[in-house]
């Protein structure tokens, strides 16, 4: 358990050096620029899905080892999918993996 900002956080598991962190949308990494500190580097692997282009051209700033950068979703269907970010700019993922 672990107290950060007045916040209680409790982890199920133990991070190992065989853990695996899945980021489906990755923004700008700052998920698992917390991970990485959280678990002081000891890991296997991490894998980021970013389906916007824009985005996934800002992980280049992601330095840590072990990280693969997958540019596309995941989604239950194999489709073209639209966002927005209620500012009118929309992204277009053409590219959605499926996961079943």
């Amino acid at each position: 358990m672990l107290l950060q900002g007045g916040k209680v956080q409790v982890y199920i598991i133990q991070p190992s050096e065989k853990e695996v962190f899945v980021d489906c949308g990755v923004f700008v990494g700052d998920a698992i620029r917390d991970f990485y500190k959280r678990i002081c580097g000891r890991y296997n692997r991490v894998i980021a899905f970013e389906p916007d282009t824009y985005n996934f051209g800002g992980l280049t700033k992601l330095k840590h080892p072990n990280v693969i950068k997958i540019n596309t979703g995941l989604w239950n269907e194999n489709e073209e999918l639209h966002f927005t970010n209620g500012e009118d700019v929309a992204v277009r993922c053409p590219r959605m993996l499926q996961l079943w």
